[in-house]
């Protein structure tokens, strides 16, 4: 289902499907007042509306063009553009019942957010009209006023609904998202951690009275966004672009200055440089910025990474600078972004240069602009690699009739470069292993997420590995991390038992499944299970704490090996720690013939096992009207 623009045409086929005077009366109110309805009439009706300007309908259609659906939008007051009204919503009778209305509102709603200005949508529906309130219920309105209407055939009784847009922007990880009161607790969650504010200018929070009112008073400008990871939404951080009017380093309107700030779990992640490149998008796509200045405090060398990370260039250096909140003077440091700049350095992944031979990515060079990489035979110009004509690499390929080393063995090669560099050995065995297509996807995704593949010179982040392996992971998941399991003894079983029961006891209250949620098992089950022959408990273990623990039962009888539970403390979780657990489980056991179970309403998870190769049995048991158990294997 497509929007498109109403056709005059149109209007005979909605009028078609009004197949009664109450049908007329639920769709459009009395607004006609007559019936049967004719094409005309609609057309007749619509006619001094879209004079205004203000009134836009719309017509959903399939791959064919064929006519699925109509409603129109229109701004109930000449002088208030936050508000915009639905009506007319309608569907054709014969595919009615099969989701194509929540589809079309859906649509409607996506056409708002990138066509207009409005903050809220409202509509009307009749008490009468069941199923159409069940439909806007469903993708997120609410009532919030009843009324009563008098109809040519009767009093019919009218609930108002609404849906508030709020304004965000995406990556592959994140919502920027404008910031609520709701969001309080989250902020001061993060902005309490006197490692988080003070080395950015602001003293750490002190309640969560004081992060509502800077919510309020502070988080409150035009730009100003909450940076929530798409898990769940929540906040763990901030980033603004500082307009003219409240920033003290630019006084012009196509210049702004930006600032952020993390909190400390998600430190390390390249969540930062990831929102950032996005508002630099923002800011010179959708803004029309010509400028986007930035600065950090003196020792701040996160933030002064971020910056050069994200391509900006420095300025100079200010002593003495003013720290009100702090009430102090510090060293600071400003830099710059261009448009131009921005356009040079804003590289997209050149898909059709692909891998050299040897397993670099000419697809991310600096200088792919005039280079076609070292696959091009023949005489020596321009726009072929600059080394192609000494690279050992290259001349085995080209005596061996192969397009890339991938199609040999790369991570046993030590020819030319693939002597000492392990960047193009891990490349080329990443595109062996699962193909060129999946390795550029996952430098595309990198790319986004602020993954570097050089900096001046030669060096990124791939360079900064020293085995084959870990490297090859961190090309599959831009994830750098340091993953351990380590076997439980027994006196640790009061530490497990007391991690599980804080591990699992939020989804104990979603579910209310005490009867086998692990949050609710006393010690002795734990003990119980833990002296099983066939039972292996593990610490997760990153960076030498305990985020999480890993059951592996191993019958060693030709039974499929299983995880059971595995769980990972509040404070760490969205890292990807629970992958790099499993990960590490099957290294030590073997990589196939495992089963688990899991919460088939935690869509969370079943993302996370089909993306490590499990893939559902077909077997799912129903423990309450709210949670269903799914069974999983991986052969």
């Amino acid at each position: 289902m497509i929007l498109r623009d109403f056709k005059k045409e149109d209007a005979q086929i909605i009028a078609g499907w009004l197949q009664s005077e109450e049908e007329l009366y639920k769709w459009s109110a009395d607004r006609f007042n007559k019936y049967p309805l004719s094409g005309n009439d609609i057309n007749e009706n619509y006619a001094p509306q879209l004079e205004t300007r203000r009134f836009y309908p719309l017509t959903a259609v399939d791959d064919n063009g064929d006519v699925l659906g109509h409603f129109i939008i229109r701004y109930p007051r000449v002088d208030d553009d936050s508000s915009v009204r639905f009506g007319f919503v309608i569907v054709n009778p014969a595919i009615r019942g099969k989701g194509y209305g929540k589809e079309l509102l859906q649509l409607g709603i996506g056409y708002v957010k990138e066509h207009l200005s409005a903050k809220r949508i409202d509509l009307g529906v009749f008490d009468n009209n069941e199923s159409a309130r069940y439909c806007y219920e469903a993708v997120g309105f609410t009532a919030y006023a009843t009324r009563e209407c008098e109809m040519p055939i009767g009093t019919w009784k009218c609930t108002d609904m609404e849906m508030f847009i709020e304004k965000s922007l995406e990556t592959e990880r994140l919502i920027l998202r404008c910031w609520n009161e709701s969001d309080a607790e989250d902020l001061y969650k993060y902005a309490s951690d006197p490692d988080v504010g003070p080395i950015a200018g602001w003293p750490a929070h002190q309640s969560i009275e004081e992060s509502r009112d800077v919510i309020k008073n502070v988080f409150n400008g035009k730009e100003a966004y909450a940076v929530c990871l798409k898990e769940d939404g929540k906040a763990i951080g901030a980033i603004e672009l500082k307009l003219n009017d409240h920033t003290d380093m630019t006084d012009r309107d196509d210049e702004c200055e930006m600032g952020y700030w993390l909190g400390k779990p998600f430190w390390g992640q390249g969540i930062m440089p990831e929102a950032v490149k996005e508002m630099l998008r923002h800011a010179f796509e959708d803004l029309g910025m010509q400028k986007v200045w930035i600065g950090y405090y003196e020792g701040n060398a996160k933030s002064k990474r971020v910056q050069e990370k994200c391509g900006f260039k420095y300025q100079w250096r200010s002593e003495n600078v003013d720290v009100p909140l702090m009430h102090e003077k510090r060293t600071g440091h400003v830099s710059l972004m261009t448009k131009e700049d921005w356009k040079t350095s804003h590289r997209t992944l050149k898909r059709e240069l692909g891998i050299a031979r040897c397993g670099l990515a000419c697809c991310l060079c600096s200088e792919n602009v005039t280079c076609k990489g070292c696959k091009r035979d023949g005489f020596m110009e321009l726009s072929w690699c600059k080394d192609a004509e000494w690279c050992e690499v290259r001349r085995c390929g080209i005596d061996k009739n192969l397009s890339g080393c991938y199609e040999c063995n790369p991570a046993e090669c030590r020819k030319g470069l693939y002597a000492e560099k392990i960047k193009p050995r891990a490349f080329a065995e990443y595109a062996r292993r699962y193909g060129l297509e999946e390795l550029l996807d996952c430098l595309e995704r990198n790319e986004r997420a602020g993954v570097v593949y050089h900096r001046e010179g030669i060096t990124g982040d791939y360079d900064d590995f020293d085995d084959l392996e870990e490297l090859i992971d961190f090309i599959k998941t831009g994830k750098k991390m340091c993953i351990d399991l380590k076997p439980i003894a027994r006196e640790d079983i009061e530490t497990v038992w007391k991690m599980q029961v804080e591990a699992f006891s939020d989804l104990l209250e979603k579910y209310q499944d005490y009867d086998m949620s692990p949050a609710a098992e006393d010690m002795d089950k734990v003990l119980a299970r833990f002296e099983q022959p066939w039972t292996t408990y593990f610490f997760i273990m990153a960076n030498n704490e305990k985020v999480g623990v890993i059951r592996v039962v191993d019958k060693k009888d030709g039974s499929r090996k299983r995880i059971s539970p595995i769980w990972i403390m509040p404070e760490y979780r969205n890292k990807g720690y629970a992958q790099q657990a499993i990960l590490a489980a099957e290294k030590k056991y073997g990589s196939t013939h495992w089963c688990l179970d899991t919460i088939l309403q935690e869509k969370g998870n079943l993302h996370l096992y089909e993306k490590l190769g499990y893939h559902q049995t077909g077997r799912i048991d129903r423990v309450n009207d709210h949670m269903d158990i799914v069974y999983y294997e991986k052969d």
